[in-house]
């Protein structure tokens, strides 16, 4: 952080010892303050991971989070590109509760997908899978579980125009008893 000097104020009288202490303004500090908020607040997702369900141990939740435990492999990086990607947690009351409907895409650039990435990637228009994905601010959460996992579509974008987005697509749909919970590592 660096701040605006407004007037100079000498203090060399002090000892002999020479130096000068400019007063800090008060608005550039409240503005450098709410910079800071609003980055903490930032929306949007950074980075996504899935795991197929069958290799899903347990989902427990303790509080409002969420821990996962593995029987086999683990998660599996999919470098999303930062834009096109969302995914979506919305209530739905029902005569038995609140039910949450998971819906999300999640576009992936060309340059990130690699042969044994493709093949998992593959693999999810036939099997369910969970997600976790990371906000840039940092908080990572999970959707799906191993009793409510999510159906996926995978498929390869080829866009219409030249400025068009060219790379690969993965669909999520699902309901879960439970909005989507901050991970536990």
């Amino acid at each position: 952080m660096f701040f605006t000097p407004t007037k100079r104020i000498d203090l060399s009288l002090l000892g002999g010892i020479k130096f000068q202490v400019y007063p800090l303004r008060s608005d550039i500090i409240d503005k450098q303050i709410k910079t800071k908020v609003m980055a903490d607040n930032m929306g949007g997702i950074s980075d996504a991971w899935f795991a197929f369900s069958m290799q899903i141990a347990s989902v427990s939740q303790e509080a409002d989070k969420v821990k996962v435990g593995f029987k086999s492999g683990g998660w599996i990086n999919l470098h999303p590109g930062r834009y096109g990607t969302s995914i979506k947690v919305e209530p739905q009351e029902s005569e038995s509760g609140t039910l949450y409907n998971v819906s999300g895409s999640l576009q992936i650039p060309r340059q990130y997908m690699t042969g044994d990435l493709w093949q998992k990637c593959e693999r999810l228009n036939h099997l369910t899978a969970i997600f976790k994905y990371k906000h840039f601010s940092g908080d990572t959460f999970v959707v799906g579980s191993d009793r409510f996992p999510l159906k996926c579509k995978f498929e390869v974008l080829h866009p219409s125009d030249p400025s068009g987005f060219s790379g690969y697509k993965i669909s999520l749909s699902g309901k879960q008893l439970v909005p989507q919970l901050q991970l536990i590592d």
